[in-house]
């Protein structure tokens, strides 16, 4: 099993009689500095005239199988350390808390924090936030008369798939003269869309602003009325 590695000489810090970098095979009983690049399982009998180590040919493909990648990626001082995965994250040593790491397989950025990998901005790090659709629907007519009022109304559709669930429906209606409008309501009501019924004292059309939220555990859990002896505390 052969380590390819990094293998660093200065003699101004080891006394070793040379100044050199170069990347070959390790000899751990020799080279005492040198950085991990890839661990080699060298099966018996290969040699390079018959064909040697299958090596990708370019760079970002698969490594062979008896290849272990042991890179250990860096940066400048108080740079984030950009990796290619989680494993190449996982395999820096002797990593500073505070020190950022961005892996790219899953775009998120992690901080070190007592030893351990948090997540700080990506996928895995933002709250889902709950669906949100709005409209205008202008030209709104109550034309169906009912006794010294009209009603009307208007069905409002939603594109396919926009809501797994029945929606919360919010409803404004924009009108002119003041009291001419006495009701606005949303009724048959699903995960396809709603209908708008209104009650004005005359027909005149208006414009109805709309706008639907899905129904998250956050959502429903903050429209949820306070305790009882909450509410009474707060009056009083």
């Amino acid at each position: 099993m052969d380590v390819v590695g990094v293998v660093v000489r200065d003699d101004t810090y080891d006394g070793s009689g040379e100044t050199l970098v170069e990347v070959r095979v390790v000899d751990p009983d020799s080279d005492e500095t040198y950085l991990p690049l890839f661990e080699i399982t060298v099966p018996q009998g290969v040699t390079a005239g018959e064909g040697g180590i299958d090596w990708p040919q370019e760079p970002g493909d698969a490594l062979p199988q008896g290849v272990a990648d042991q890179r250990d990626y860096t940066s400048v001082a108080g740079g984030v350390v950009r990796v290619p995965d989680t494993a190449a994250r996982n395999r820096m040593r002797e990593v500073a808390d505070g020190t950022l790491a961005y892996v790219a397989s899953g775009r998120n950025l992690y901080v070190r924090e007592e030893g351990a990998w948090v997540t700080v901005a990506g996928p895995d790090h933002e709250e889902r936030r709950p669906r949100v659709v709005t409209g205008l629907v202008t030209q709104v007519v109550a034309d169906e008369p009912t006794g010294d009022y009209f009603r009307g109304g208007a069905r409002i559709e939603f594109a396919p798939g926009t809501f797994e669930e029945t929606p919360a429906i919010f409803l404004t209606g924009v009108s002119d003269v003041p009291g001419n409008l006495k009701e606005i309501t949303s009724i048959h009501r699903n995960k396809d869309g709603f209908t708008i019924r209104v009650a004005r004292t005359n027909n005149t059309p208006f414009t109805v602003s709309w706008m639907a939220v899905e129904r998250t555990e956050e959502t429903t859990e903050a429209v949820k009325p306070p305790p009882q002896g909450q509410a009474r505390d707060t009056a009083e």
